[in-house]
């Protein structure tokens, strides 16, 4: 989903950053998961060096790698 919305609404000469004004739980329901596994996720993806959180900026790091997890659960 992260790699979705980059795509959709990234925003400035950077692409991989991302103005998300969407909750934890409105990024759950979009996936079909639950709030607790998407603050799981990005707190594991964050630890990893592939994202950044900055409030509702989304930085992505590691485009290659989120790439290849999302290749893992299509």
């Amino acid at each position: 989903m992260l790699l979705i919305l980059r795509d959709k609404y990234a925003e400035g000469s950077d692409d991989n950053i991302l103005h998300v004004h969407l909750s934890r739980e409105e990024l759950a329901n979009i996936v079909g998961t639950a709030t607790e596994t998407v603050v799981r996720c990005l707190s594991d993806f964050r630890k990893k060096n592939m994202i950044r959180l900055e409030g509702h900026c989304i930085h992505i790091l590691d485009n290659d790698r989120l790439e290849k997890i999302a290749c893992l659960h299509s």
